[in-house]
């Protein structure tokens, strides 16, 4: 049986929903915005997190330091009652 190949995001996303935080350097913000724009693709490509998002509602916050060249995603529990899916 071969293994699936991960696409070119799912990484960074697999890392946010295991450890809830991830800090991603880019190059410029034009990148930075592609970065976000794809990570937010894998997340609704992602079944299981669809599901668990109908248990609790989970955002994802983003934000980009320009000085440091850091692209930051952040889940939270809006509620704050369970984990995200892991």
């Amino acid at each position: 049986m071969t293994e699936r190949v991960l696409r070119t995001y799912e990484p960074i996303w697999l890392r946010i929903r295991a450890r809830e935080k991830c800090v991603v350097k880019v190059e410029n913000e034009v990148i930075a915005g592609r970065v976000k724009r794809m990570v937010i693709k894998e997340k609704w490509r992602d079944e299981g997190f669809k599901l668990m998002q109908e248990v609790e509602r989970f955002t994802l916050d983003i934000s980009y330091d320009a000085e440091k060249k850091e692209l930051t995603f952040t889940l939270r529990s809006r509620l704050g009652l369970t984990d995200p899916v892991r």
